[in-house]
């Protein structure tokens, strides 16, 4: 959509870089800054905005950790009440991952589909059943791994702007050959040896 909106108002000989991003933010968007467990203190959840609120948690925590009061303490406080703002949005969440869990099970693309996979792109194929991550490397190598996410068994999209496979359940990424490069999965996806299947 970005693309098409500069190409419509600016005259685009190229698109040379591309950036994107990840970002987590909390339940109710406020992120989390201060104590989370007996002397251990952290930050997460900025969703985008960690100039600001990397200098707020900063002062908050400093404030914590030598006694003082800091009047925005509560406002980021990790152990504030979920359960009341939470409530909507944990369903919303469990329904969005649910629907994309049950997709995963439909049938995707046989494995005399992948002989057209242009170079550079990958692919989610079936074969005898399973799915398979089917990527070809620019020099028209396939690089097969399973196509089920290792956190919670989801299956992976291919992600052409960032060469990657990302799980559209609970945010996983892999790299094009099926290496973690964003939790919360902690494992590679396996390699599938297609002269087996």
């Amino acid at each position: 959509d970005l693309e098409k909106w500069a190409r419509d108002h600016f005259k685009v000989n190229s698109i040379e870089y591309r950036w994107s991003t990840h970002d987590m933010e909390g339940f109710d968007r406020v992120p989390f800054i201060g104590k989370f467990a007996d002397r251990i203190y952290g930050a997460t959840g900025f969703k985008g905005w960690g100039m600001t609120h990397g200098t707020v948690a900063g002062m908050i925590i400093t404030d914590l950790i030598i006694g003082h009061d800091n009047p925005w303490r509560r406002l980021y406080d990790p152990k504030r009440s979920q359960l009341k703002t939470a409530g909507v949005q944990t369903i919303t969440e469990n329904v969005h991952v649910t629907k994309k869990f049950l997709a995963s099970k439909l049938p995707s693309a046989k494995k005399e589909d992948f002989a057209a996979l242009p170079e550079g792109e990958g692919q989610v194929i079936e074969i005898k059943g399973k799915k398979v991550a089917v990527y070809k490397d620019p020099q028209g190598n396939l690089h097969t791994r399973s196509a089920v996410c290792t956190h919670l068994g989801c299956e992976v999209n291919w992600n052409n702007a960032e060469k990657s496979w990302d799980c559209p359940c609970h945010g996983s990424r892999f790299d094009c050959k099926g290496k973690v490069i964003h939790a919360p999965a902690i494992k590679d996806l396996p390699q599938v040896n297609l002269d087996k299947e």
